[in-house]
């Protein structure tokens, strides 16, 4: 096993959006995570509306990114792969009315670090 590779094994979605938030900042996005809190039984996000929205969204200049995290091994929810599919279907929607610039969205796993690194740093 590869030391990247056993580092993407050894980092947790925590940690992931550690690294994720510092580098959306270095890197000038305006971005957004709405941040889960402890209750007596589990975590929970306060929401108002459907589960399952991104983790972060960001934008800068004429670009907006929605971005969803897990773990090497994690796997979306019902509700996460809901919202996925409305996206891509809205997406599809704005190239067949002549938009040039879909939603941008993402499922980051710790291997994409490098892909992200480049996504991020392009304008």
């Amino acid at each position: 096993m590869t030391e990247a590779t056993q580092a993407d094994k050894l980092m947790t979605e925590r940690d992931l959006a550690t690294w994720l938030e510092d580098l959306l900042t270095r890197t000038d996005w305006l971005w957004c995570h709405f941040r889960p809190a402890q209750t007596k039984d589990s975590w929970r996000t306060a929401i108002t509306g459907h589960k399952g929205w991104f983790d972060y969204v960001a934008a800068r200049g004429a670009r907006l990114l929605l971005i969803e995290l897990k773990s090497r091994k994690g796997k979306l929810s019902h509700d996460q792969k809901d919202w996925h599919d409305a996206i891509d279907l809205m997406n599809s929607l704005r190239i067949m009315k002549g938009y040039d610039n879909p939603v941008e969205k993402y499922l980051i796993r710790p291997s994409d670090r490098n892909f992200i690194e480049s996504l991020l740093q392009v304008t």
